[in-house]
C-alpha cells in the first residue's frame, strides 16, 4: 500500500510537471507555496483530507508491530489577507484511524482540536522574514472506552498524546529567492503553552499534563512556472508526558524525522495540493520503532 501511495504521488507530480513545462519569468501568481499567503482582501478555503500508514512498536522482549492507519484530517481551512503583510485563518478537520496490533482491533476517532492562527512577514535583508502564532483547542473531552477505542483529543504516537488542552506555538521562519527559480527557507516552531488534558476512562477520570511539541524544518522549491516543486525536510519533538493522577509518566519524550515533497497545480482560482510525507523514529526510549506516510490531496480556493 505504501509503494501505491508513493505511485500514485509520482504519477500527479510527473503529469503536472509535462503539462506546465515551460519557464516563464516570476510574476506575482509565481510564489512560493510553503508560504504561501493569499493576497490583501482575499479569502481562501482550502479543503483537505488524506490517507495515512503507520507502524508503532514499544521497546521490550515480545513487542509486536502496531498499523495505524486510517484518514487524517479531512477538513477545510480559511485563511484571510489583512494586508500584504498579514493574514489569520482557522483550521477544523476530522480524524479516523484503526489501530491493530494481530490480535485486537481499535478504533482512534473524531474532530481534531480547533486551530486558529495568524502570521504576517517583513522584508529582511535579501530575503522575507516569516513569523506567526497558532492556537488550538479540543472541542470533545479526551476518552478511552472499555474496548481500548480513543478519540481524537488523546491523540496517537505518530502525530501527539493529550491534545485535550489549550495550545498556543509562536513559530518564525525565512524564505529567500535565489535567482528566477530557487526558494529556500527554513522554519521553527514550539509550543509555548500546553494546558493538562483531562481523561474519561473506564477507571475514572485522570489527568495528563506535557507533551508539548515543536518541530524544525529547511525547505527547498524550485518555480517551474507558477508551479512550485517543493521538498522540505523536517524534524519533530515531543516532550514528556506525565500522569499527574497517579504521579507516574505516561509517555516519554519522542522525536521523528522527515520530508514532504508537494506541488501547486493551478486551475484560475483553484490550487490542486497533493503532498506526500514520510516519517522515522529518530529517538525514543519508550518506541523500538515509529513510521508513518501520507498521500495529503487538498483543494484551494481563492474568493
Amino acid at each position: 500500500m505504501r509503494k501505491q501511495l508513493l505511485a500514485v504521488t509520482a504519477l500527479t507530480l510527473g503529469f503536472a510537471g509535462l503539462a506546465q513545462a515551460q519557464e516563464t519569468p516570476i510574476t506575482p501568481s509565481r510564489s512560493s507555496e510553503y508560504y504561501h499567503a493569499p493576497a490583501a482582501g482575499v479569502n481562501e478555503l482550502t479543503i483537505h483530507g488524506g490517507y495515512a500508514l503507520g507502524t508503532s512498536r514499544t521497546e521490550g522482549a515480545g513487542a509486536v508491530d502496531t498499523d495505524i492507519n486510517g484518514a487524517r484530517n479531512l477538513g477545510v481551512e480559511w485563511v484571510y489577507g489583512i494586508s500584504d503583510m498579514f493574514k489569520v485563518g482557522a483550521d477544523i478537520s476530522y480524524t479516523t484511524l484503526t489501530r491493530d496490533n494481530g490480535t485486537t482491533d481499535t478504533k482512534n476517532s473524531g474532530i481534531e482540536p480547533i486551530v486558529l492562527k495568524g502570521s504576517g512577514n517583513a522584508q529582511l535583508g535579501a530575503g522575507t522574514l516569516v513569523y506567526g502564532l497558532r492556537a488550538q483547542f479540543a472541542v470533545d473531552k479526551a476518552e478511552t472506552e472499555a474496548n481500548g477505542d480513543q478519540n481524537r483529543t488523546l491523540g496517537d504516537e505518530l502525530s501527539n498524546f493529550a491534545e485535550g488542552g489549550f495550545e498556543l506555538a509562536p513559530w518564525v521562519g525565512y524564505s529567500l529567492l535565489l535567482g528566477q527559480s530557487h526558494n529556500l527557507g527554513a522554519k521553527v516552531s514550539y509550543e509555548v503553552i500546553n494546558t493538562d488534558t483531562k481523561v474519561d476512562s473506564p477507571a475514572g477520570e485522570f489527568t495528563l499534563s506535557g507533551g508539548s511539541e515543536g518541530r524544525a524544518s529547511v525547505f527547498y522549491e524550485y518555480l517551474l512556472s507558477d508551479m512550485p516543486l517543493g521538498a522540505a525536510l523536517n524534524y519533530d519533538w515531543y516532550t514528556k508526558i506525565d500522569n499527574e493522577t497517579t504521579n507516574t509518566t505516561a509517555f516519554l519524550a519522542r522525536s521523528m524525522i522527515g520530508v514532504d515533497l508537494y506541488t501547486r497545480i493551478n486551475a484560475g482560482n483553484w490550487g490542486i495540493l497533493p503532498t506526500l510525507s514520510w516519517r522515522e523514529k529518530a529517538s525514543s526510549d519508550q518506541f523500538d520503532k515509529l513510521s508513518d506516510v501520507r498521500l495529503n490531496i487538498a483543494g484551494r480556493f481563492a474568493f
